[in-house]
């Protein structure tokens, strides 16, 4: 994200972006901001409350999530569709299960900060498009990915086991 935001900062000047927590990697991605000269561009913030979190989401354009890590789907892009954000997230984990290139989302090859650069400049430009995409992810929230509905195809999944 950081190495993405150097292709697109004299595009937008007024780009800002938010990273919320305190890693272990916080030190090397400030240092990096730093190198790149971005830091300006950059909101840092160690955490914010819940209802914070929620105004982060509702007031943002774009929330990006540049996974590269063996995990599933995000809570935090599942949290940002529900707000009817417009999501960039990476072709690799289980990213793809909730997002749909160019349907409610983007998708992105991990590890490459131009095509992230370029997916977040092609929103940043067309309203139209980011809209429809926030407003896609919102709606397969409401329709497939509820609390509830993911719970009974747990048990579902827990019950096939059980007969086998």
């Amino acid at each position: 994200l950081l190495r993405s935001l150097k292709y697109i900062a004299h595009h937008f000047s007024s780009a800002k972006i938010v990273i919320i927590g305190k890693g272990p990697e916080s030190n090397n991605l400030r240092a990096l901001s730093e190198e790149l000269e971005i830091n300006g561009y950059i909101d840092w913030k160690n955490s914010v409350s819940d209802g914070e979190l929620l105004n982060l989401y509702n007031s943002s354009k774009i929330c990006v999530f540049p996974s590269t890590a063996k995990e599933g789907v995000l809570t935090t892009l599942l949290e940002a569709a529900a707000c009817g954000s417009a999501v960039i997230t990476t072709k690799c984990c289980g990213m793809p299960e909730f997002i749909e290139h160019d349907v409610n989302g983007l998708l992105v090859k991990p590890h490459n900060p131009k095509e992230l650069g370029n997916s977040i400049e092609r929103l940043l430009k067309d309203d139209r498009l980011r809209k429809c995409l926030g407003k896609n992810a919102c709606t397969k929230i409401n329709r497939h990915w509820t609390w509830g509905k993911r719970a009974k195809e747990l048990v579902k999944v827990y019950e096939q086991c059980v007969k086998c």
